[in-house]
């Protein structure tokens, strides 16, 4: 009887046991940067019940039996997981969902002013996404263009560098691309470089490059092209971030911060986030080892940037945003001479802020998009040189710029058209001195420029929306007012006020290909008036000494284009483009064929011209295999031939007719893999940059070169990445435009932790 006793017990307490109820919970991760994933769908599929992540990114279910089960869970731009788990007691499981590597339908705003599938837009367009930012091998944002067909970036000093020339479509200088922050100008009025490293890689979502001009929309400036960086906008309810350190090469260390949150109140939500830079290097000697010399130092550099966004979403109807973005660098020159004038030799430093606001309503269909912004940048720099008879010179530069204006447009869907209109304001000023430390030899100037602008765009579908043409047009007026150029104090020189018009059209037409591509034709026109530098600058430059010219008229460009962007299959993409352009009025540096004396030595007298025309034509094309979901290749091609056409010139006895113009390669390629694995995830990047002319007479040039940069990154114990970049992994050491030379092989190790 005790044996039947103890078997009926032991059946039933079986029987509890296999009926208890336990419960799953767990938290939904981004792998790439460890952010949680908020609104994830997770289901069982045997029980076919299902929930979604939180606000902490957190899943749960209760009362399960114990058995096993497939749990799949799903993102929007994420892979779907899928795996079995057997369920016998509570159990915790978190899981980290890989990005898409591949995105079909990306959305390109910088193209239109509108959202538009890159597929329909009828032009040569890039995009660099977060995942891809954070996974190429570079320290900085231009870096990351070596990717992208037909940009050429000259940061030939690496981290070192006191600024980086970007250009586009076969053009010689960065001022004729147009760089917009969140659509904020970051080109100057006065001109000048943009300051990238004010731009922290942690805060950005993702890059847009539209190529050809662009002044139909966006005015001066966009004649090569358009790239506009957009940050990101956190979702994260709890305050969520990284900190960072990291030391490379020549002695270089920083730190990195990043912090972020998004509240809901009720039907309002608000956010913020912050991410700040701090960075210090001795740096290299970048004077080549056969014209070295004892007054020859390092390079250093020196610099701190903030990045701040908060905004208010009212409802999923209006929104306003706030951002405040500040760099303070200080860049060695390379030389320091033996006196006590300058402590640490030649040196530049740099104060930029950019404020903005913008303002984004949909009234009945009608949105409207308004956005106000300030730029302004003080910069102080001297130069230490020493001739060949021992005179020495020390000159100091300053100079304060300011801009800042309002954008507003307007757009409305009718049927199959969507018209968009706008008008643009901006002003900019600049003031500056160029000072002798030496003796008391001055030049001091100042400018200002108004700009104003009207535009009007209509995209149209047609013929059962597989035919879109885009037709617009702007008109564009400058003023230059305030010109004042003076010499010692005595030579007072005041310009003349200057008012230029311009007419800006364009159309365009793509044929959609069904799903599987798309072929486009496109006529556009370019605008940019002389920078307040050239019309009333004078003082020295690298290739001798530069006279203002007041009498500059601006550039304008004309390009025709015909493109496509195909799916070959289910995995390539491939992108081709030819285009022909010319330019009328191109402002070029002419040797006027007077010297000047300054010390000993002879200087040439340089002067910012307007030549008569110039003609650009080429091709390019982008290639992109995803072999699988974590292995990917990229390959671009340009081909550029960039020559002055016509040449015809009062100031100077020479012909520069038929000649290359300088900076600019005539081939470009780039080849790109990135390959995430268990072990540690690898990106490469090759580069080639073909020679380029150094001189107008084409007698000199800048050699060829070939760089291979790798990236190393790791995430470990879940809150931590370590990330290894070596740049210029062959040691090619080369020399620049300006006659100096890179670092060479650059190593870069970081360590991040998240929370």
């Amino acid at each position: 009887m005790k044996k039947v006793i103890l078997s009926l017990i032991s059946v039933v307490l079986l029987s509890l046991l296999s009926q208890a109820q336990f419960s799953l919970n767990g938290k939904v991760v981004n792998e790439e940067d460890n952010t949680i994933l908020i609104g994830s769908s997770v289901k069982l599929i045997e029980l076919n019940i299902g929930t979604t992540t939180n606000s902490d990114g957190i899943y749960k279910f209760k009362n399960l039996a114990s058995g096993v089960y497939t749990l799949e869970i799903r993102h929007v731009g994420f892979e779907t997981y899928k795996s079995k788990i057997h369920i016998k007691s509570d159990t915790e499981k978190n899981i980290w969902l890989l990005a898409q590597t591949v995105n079909l339908n990306p959305t390109i705003i910088t193209a239109t002013r509108t959202k538009l599938n890159e597929y329909d837009i009828p032009a040569k367009t890039d995009i660099l996404t977060k995942t891809q930012i954070a996974d190429f091998p570079a320290t900085s944002i231009d870096e990351l263009f070596r990717a992208i067909p037909n940009v050429v970036v000259n940061r030939s000093w690496g981290m070192f560098s006191k600024n980086s020339s970007v250009t586009m479509r076969g053009m010689d200088a960065s001022a004729r691309t147009l760089v917009l922050l969140n659509g904020n100008p970051l080109n100057k009025t006065a001109g000048g470089t943009i300051v990238w490293d004010m731009i922290n890689p942690e805060s950005v979502e993702r890059i847009e490059f539209v190529k050809g001009p662009g002044s139909a929309l966006y005015g001066n400036n966009a004649m090569g092209g358009v790239i506009n960086i957009i940050t990101k906008t956190p979702k994260n309810e709890t305050v969520k971030g990284s900190i960072s350190g990291f030391t490379g090469t020549y002695g270089l260390w920083g730190t990195n911060l990043s912090l972020s949150q998004k509240k809901n109140f009720g039907e309002k939500n608000w956010y913020w986030q912050l991410h700040s830079n701090y960075t210090k290097g001795d740096g290299y000697i970048n004077e080549p080892k056969e014209t070295r010399s004892e007054i020859n130092v390092p390079v250093f550099v020196e610099e701190a940037s903030l990045n701040l966004k908060s905004g208010i979403e009212f409802n999923p109807f209006q929104s306003l945003t706030f951002e405040y973005s500040y760099y303070n660098g200080r860049h060695g020159g390379g030389t320091k001479l033996d006196t006590e004038i300058l402590e640490s030799g030649s040196f530049d430093h740099y104060h930029t802020n950019l404020l903005s606001a913008n303002y984004v309503g949909n009234f009945n269909g009608y949105i409207l998009n308004a956005n106000v912004f300030n730029h302004w940048q003080d910069v102080d720099g001297a130069t230490e040189k020493i001739n060949k008879k021992g005179e020495k010179t020390i000159n100091q530069e300053i100079s304060d710029t300011k801009d800042y204006g309002l954008f507003l447009n307007l757009t409305k869907q009718f049927n199959t058209h969507r018209m968009l209109a706008g008008i643009d304001i901006k002003n900019g000023n600049l003031e500056g001195s160029e000072i002798s430390l030496i003796n008391s030899d001055r030049s001091d100037f100042e400018g200002k420029m108004l700009f104003s602008g009207f535009f009007l765009q209509d995209e149209i579908d047609l013929i059962g929306n597989d035919l879109k043409a885009i037709v617009g047009f702007r008109i564009d007026q400058a003023k230059f007012s305030k010109g004042l150029m003076n010499i010692n104090d005595e030579d007072e020189i005041t310009s003349d006020e200057n008012t230029w018009n311009k007419f800006s059209p364009k159309i365009s037409f793509l044929w959609r290909l069904s799903n599987k591509g798309s072929l486009y034709t496109s006529y556009n026109t370019g605008f940019m008036p002389p920078k307040l530098d050239d019309l009333v600058r004078t003082g020295t430059v690298t290739k001798g000494y530069k006279l203002a010219n007041p009498n500059l008229k601006p550039e304008k460009n004309t390009s025709f284009e015909l493109g496509g962007k195909f799916m070959l299959g289910e995995k390539i993409e491939f992108e081709p483009a030819v285009y022909y352009s010319w330019l009328d009025d191109m402002v070029y540096f002419i040797d006027t064929g007077e010297e000047i004396k300054i010390g000993s030595k002879k200087q040439p007298i340089l002067q910012k011209q307007n030549i008569s025309k110039a003609e650009i034509y080429g091709f390019e094309s982008s290639l992109n295999y995803t072999l699988s979901k974590n292995f990917k290749l990229m390959a671009a091609y340009t081909f550029n031939h960039s020559t002055i056409k016509q040449f015809k010139n009062e100031m100077t006895a020479q012909d520069y007719e038929g000649k290359y113009l300088i900076e600019v390669p005539k081939h470009q390629t780039s080849l790109s893999a990135n390959w995430k694995n268990k072990i540690v995830n690898v990106s490469a990047i090759y580069n080639f940059m073909d020679r380029q002319w150094f001189d107008d007479e084409n007698t000199e040039f800048i050699e060829e070169y070939n760089t291979v940069d790798l990236k190393f990154s790791k995430s470990f114990l879940k809150n931590f990445n370590a990330f290894l970049t070596i740049q210029n992994l062959l040691d090619d050491a080369f020399i620049d435009r300006k006659g100096l030379l890179s670092p060479g092989r650059f190593i870069f190790l970081e360590l991040k932790y998240n929370f």
